[in-house]
C-alpha cells in the first residue's frame, strides 16, 4: 500500500450534457450532467408572511395568558388545599415489620394512599413465610396457609 503517491484520477467516457430549453437558468446554479428528467429545480420562496402587530390584536393575546395563568394558580391552589387536607402517618406493619406511608381523609378516616401498597405487603409476607419454611426443618402435617 503506497499512502504517500497522489490519487490516480481516472477519466470516465460518458454523454455530453444536453441544456434543457425549458429550464431556466437562475444565479448561483450548477451545470450538471444527467438526464433532463433527472434534473431538478428549486421551487419560488412564495409569498411573504403576513404578521399583524395593531395594537388590539397584542392586548387581545395578553388578555388571554393572563387568564391562562389565572386559571393555572387556580388548579395548583386547588391541589395544594387538597393535599393540606391529608393527613400522613408513618406506620411499621406488625405483619411484615416494613414502612408504610399512609394518606388519609381526616373527615372519613379512610385510607387514601399506601406506600407500599397491600398486594406488595402479602406478598413480603409471603416470602417471609416460604423462607422461613425453607430454614426449618420440615414437619409432616405442617403447610404455610396464604389467602391473596
Amino acid at each position: 500500500m503506497d499512502f504517500g503517491s497522489p490519487p490516480r484520477i481516472t477519466a470516465i467516457a460518458g454523454s455530453p450534457a444536453i441544456s434543457r430549453s425549458d429550464v431556466s437558468t437562475q444565479p448561483g446554479s450548477v451545470a450538471v450532467d444527467l438526464a433532463p428528467e433527472k434534473t431538478v429545480q428549486s421551487a419560488s420562496a412564495g409569498g411573504a408572511v403576513q404578521l399583524d402587530i395593531r395594537p388590539e390584536t397584542r392586548r387581545q393575546a395578553k388578555l388571554e395568558a393572563q387568564a391562562e395563568q389565572a386559571q393555572a394558580s387556580d388548579d395548583n391552589a386547588a391541589l395544594q388545599r387538597s393535599q393540606q387536607a391529608l393527613q400522613r402517618r408513618v406506620v411499621i406493619e406488625q405483619n411484615t415489620h416494613s414502612v408504610v406511608v399512609q394518606e388519609r381523609d381526616p373527615r372519613t378516616g379512610e385510607t387514601v394512599s399506601m406506600v407500599p401498597d397491600e398486594a406488595t405487603l402479602r406478598l413480603r409476607l409471603f416470602a417471609r413465610a416460604l423462607a422461613e419454611r425453607g430454614k426449618a426443618p420440615p414437619v409432616p402435617g405442617q403447610s404455610v396457609e396464604v389467602t391473596a
